[in-house]
Parts: C-alpha cells; structure tokens; sequence
C-alpha cells in the first residue's frame, strides 16, 4: 500500500533531516553523495558516485 499525503509529506521532512546530518561536504558532493527515493511502501536511501 502507498503511502498517503500526510505520510509523504513526514517521510520528506525527515528525509531532508536525515540527508542534512548525513551527506558529505558540498565540495565532495560532485563526486559522492547520499540521495533517497519512495518505491510504494519503501523508503529507499542510496549513495551516488561519480565514475
């Protein structure tokens, strides 16, 4: 079951908390940094890297 707006809206608002504590500095974002995205039911936090 998806989540419904309420929850969505709690989900991002504690995803930009998490990403503010957690992602690398603003100069090294460029080559790592942390992203999430919402599947359905799942929450789904990820590392990007530059080749």
């Amino acid at each position: 079951m998806a989540f419904n707006d309420i929850e969505l809206a709690n989900i991002e608002k504690c995803m930009e908390f998490f990403l503010e504590k957690r992602r690398p500095a603003e100069h090294l974002r460029d080559e790592l940094d942390l992203q999430y995205r919402i599947e359905d039911d799942s929450v789904v936090i990820f590392e990007v890297r530059q080749l």
